[in-house]
């Protein structure tokens, strides 16, 4: 049987940055005298999120007064977000714009958000967060960082690069007696793969292009990242009317790199951190919706053009909407609720079993206290 990958749902890394302060040298920027942050991000440099952050950088630039400049690097640097973590920690770096995954090295509870299953839509999400936001300040503040500000990714999507229709991940079973990949520290993927009969080996987000197509035939990931990085140009087959997971992130910097700067300075970094995470939010919502289209309607012209068929009457590439249509005939009705069961059945199993990897308090607030 072939060996596959499975990109798991934190993939979209890509998306957040690294922070290291440092007084301004003479002939790096246009800004003599001023605080430079040097900004360093996954994104490549034409993304919607690189233009998010270039927007953000003359912002900041505007508001303090030429004072503080951000200066980034795109493409991450060849570094990664286990690197700004370490980082962060030891003092080299003084802030991250990174996924709940990177931000759950600090607080483990910021991972709750990527249970599968947890949320019914971004509105959904969004109350909670408003509600827990409080909480997790204060939990960051313990670890001498502060959280300056969220932000989103993107609805977690499967896609599929196979010629074969049974290969597709459009059920649970699909998944199992495969060679799957996870990000490392990600307790989620792991565990939802071991309940499938699956399991997963790290994989590194720069290494997924050169596999996608061989090694790696299965992406959970949000469409918009999938697009940007050139992912999509080899994906076949698009899972329709399931959302896995909603991917987040937050712009989170040290304690004592804050507390450095001038009160002046200081207002008007986490004043612009927090916008630019709404704005950054809104964007990438309706980016993430567009690509996602974008992807899905080349998939289904391509099996028009094809007309291929598999050996179980399905399209050998294209989509599949497991969602209720109104011009469903009972059998198809019958399936599609079927398959859509087993997939709540594998998500509510997988967040039952990570309930020890969480406070209890939060688990109960934003998981057993919503009825998931």
């Amino acid at each position: 049987m072939e060996r596959r990958k499975f990109l798991s749902c934190l993939i979209a890394t890509l998306a957040f940055t690294t922070v290291s302060a440092t007084a301004f040298a003479e002939g790096d920027d246009d800004e003599a005298g001023a605080t430079v942050l040097k900004m360093r991000t996954m994104a490549p440099a034409g993304s919607l999120w690189a233009k998010q952050f270039k927007e953000w950088k003359e912002t900041l630039k505007d508001k303090s007064g030429k004072k503080l400049v951000l200066k980034w690097t795109w493409n991450g640097g060849g570094r990664d977000e286990k690197a700004m973590v370490n980082d962060l920690k030891s003092g080299t770096l003084d802030g991250a714009a990174m996924t709940s995954v990177g931000l759950s090295s600090f607080v483990k509870d910021m991972l709750i958000f990527n249970l599968p299953g947890l949320f019914d839509s971004w509105d959904d999400l969004d109350k909670v967060r408003v509600n827990e936001m409080g909480y997790f300040q204060k939990e960051f503040e313990k670890q001498d960082m502060i959280l300056a500000g969220t932000g989103d990714v993107g609805k977690g999507r499967l896609m599929g690069t196979s010629d074969r229709w049974n290969d597709e991940v459009w059920r649970p079973a699909n998944l199992q007696n495969k060679a799957l990949a996870c990000v490392e520290a990600d307790v989620i993927g792991p565990k939802l793969l071991e309940i499938q009969g699956a399991s997963c080996t790290p994989v590194g987000i720069n290494e997924i292009g050169s596999k996608l197509g061989t090694s790696i035939t299965v992406l959970n990931t949000p469409s918009y990242a999938a697009l940007q990085l050139g992912w999509s140009k080899k994906v076949r087959f698009v899972l329709k009317g399931l959302v896995p997971y909603y991917s987040i992130g937050g712009i989170v910097f040290s304690k004592k790199a804050v507390d450095g700067l001038s009160d002046e300075l200081k207002t008007a970094l986490l004043d612009s951190a927090k916008e630019r995470g709404q704005a950054l939010t809104k964007a990438v919502r309706a980016a993430d919706n567009s690509a996602y289209d974008q992807i899905a309607r080349k998939c289904e012209e391509r099996v028009k053009k094809e007309e291929n068929k598999g050996t179980d009457g399905g399209p050998t590439t294209g989509t599949y909407d497991i969602a209720a249509r109104k011009d469903d005939d009972d059998d198809t009705k019958s399936r599609k609720a079927e398959i859509r069961g087993q997939w709540a059945d594998l998500f509510k199993k997988t967040r039952e079993a990570l309930r020890g990897e969480f406070s209890s308090d939060m688990y109960d607030r934003v998981v057993t206290g919503r009825g998931k």
